[in-house]
């Protein structure tokens, strides 16, 4: 039998004071005589918040595809969590029709989980507050974009 054995690792990235951590699992070959090898978690490889990722799998949010039904035909094969359509910011807070229509999930999606994307800190502040304050998602990964150097 194949154990499988999840850790976190952090990982340092080339900007200075910026860390992430991603999960890491280590193979160990148990093989018993009869040559069958099988894997199994001793408890899930990845934690997000209270939700526990199982597989340790995400889906991430990709623009006119991570739809709710293509979400909900990738749960019929099985994975961790799924995340909407990647989220503006500024959109939520002007109600715009078409991104509110983004923002919604199937009646089974648990945890609800999208990404919002913004690069005004008030903004942001108050598309959280927004999403929050309606319910409108369980989980929130946000993407602040990345710094332009101006030298």
């Amino acid at each position: 039998m194949t154990k499988v054995a999840p850790r976190v690792v952090e990982q340092a990235l080339p900007r200075e004071g910026v860390r992430c951590f991603r999960p890491l699992v280590d193979v160990i070959d148990t093989t018993g005589d009869n040559g069958d090898v099988t894997a199994a978690l001793s408890k899930p490889a990845l934690k997000i918040g209270p939700y526990e990722v199982d597989p340790p799998v995400v889906l991430a949010p990709m623009a006119g595809i991570t739809n709710v039904a293509f979400r909900l035909l990738c749960a019929e094969y099985g994975a961790g969590i799924y995340v909407c359509e990647m989220i503006t910011a500024r959109a939520v807070v002007e109600r715009h029709p078409a991104t509110m229509h983004m923002m919604t999930f199937g009646a089974d999606e648990k945890p609800r989980s999208m990404q919002l994307y913004g690069v005004d800190p008030k903004t942001m502040r108050e598309a959280v507050k927004i999403i929050v304050g309606e319910g409108l998602a369980d989980h929130i990964d946000s993407n602040f974009g990345c710094p332009v150097s101006t030298q």
